[in-house]
């Protein structure tokens, strides 16, 4: 999310200028954890926990494992490590983002996204 000028004067003009940089970020964040692309390590049946297909299998044998069958029967698996990954990628994005933009307090917000990198997501304290 990169603003105009026009939408900067926009902005300047607002009376609550802040609140709507921090929603616009907040849906430039969202727009980029959208978009970030994790494959998966392997592929889990809903109905039967012990069907499990791998990434070898899927190598293996294409056609019984094709793309349509696994994303119709199975769901995703995916490492902690891929997970992460694409959180700090994604978060990456949208601080720089932040950085992008050329109106007050955009370095406070790029710093305060850079420092969600950091957050335990199950305690939101800093690690």
């Amino acid at each position: 999310m990169i603003l105009t000028l026009e939408e900067q004067q926009q902005l300047a003009d607002t009376p609550n200028a802040r609140l709507v940089l921090v929603r616009n970020t907040i849906a430039a964040v969202l727009q980029k954890l959208a978009g970030v692309s994790v494959e998966p390590v392997a592929w889990r049946n809903p109905v039967d926990s012990y069907s499990l297909v791998t990434t070898h299998q899927k190598e293996t044998n294409e056609f019984q494992y094709s793309d349509e069958f696994l994303a119709g029967h199975t769901e995703p698996l995916y490492t902690a490590e891929a997970i992460a990954a694409a959180r700090v990628q994604a978060l990456e994005e949208a601080a720089k983002v932040c950085d992008r933009q050329a109106i007050p307090n955009a370095g406070f917000l790029a710093e305060k996204v850079r420092a969600l990198i950091n957050t335990n997501l199950t305690t939101g304290e800093m690690k």
